[in-house]
């Protein structure tokens, strides 16, 4: 149910919970919400992408397409405005929703994915990134410590 889903946002699994920050931090719709730890996951899990290149194929690529995301979170969140959602909301204006092909294919075979240097971040977080620095943090003084 939504409010089931909802919930699980609200106490999220580990490897949910940047999905559940992202969410709170952009207000985001649970479409969209769901939108991006499908898109996360196929990141996360090698298998996925060579499943979802064959099940979309001739058409689609190994992301899922507009199409198939309109039809598996649409019908599971009843939201029948999902791809107009995804297009103009905050997941695209803040720049973590990119998408892969042009103009050219229509919206629902368009593919839209995650911001790469976002998904390195989420997924190897020990990693080091350009313009990026370690801090060497000193401890607090025993007068501040709890």
């Amino acid at each position: 149910s939504r409010e089931g889903l909802k919930a699980l946002l609200k106490r999220p699994a580990a490897q949910d919970q940047f999905v559940a920050d992202l969410s709170r931090a952009l207000n985001l719709q649970l479409e969209e919400a769901l939108c991006c730890a499908l898109l996360l996951e196929v990141e996360r899990d090698p298998a996925l992408p060579p499943l979802l290149g064959s099940l979309q194929h001739p058409y689609g690529g190994v992301r899922p397409s507009l199409g198939l995301v309109e039809r598996l979170l649409g019908e599971l969140t009843r939201c029948d405005s999902l791809i107009g959602r995804l297009r103009h909301g905050p997941l695209f204006e803040s720049g973590v929703l990119l998408w892969d092909e042009g103009p050219e294919l229509p919206l629902v075979q368009q593919s839209p994915r995650l911001h790469p240097d976002l998904v390195a971040c989420v997924l190897h977080p020990q990693g080091r990134w350009p313009g990026t620095h370690l801090l060497e943090l000193q401890p607090l003084p025993v007068s501040l410590q709890g």
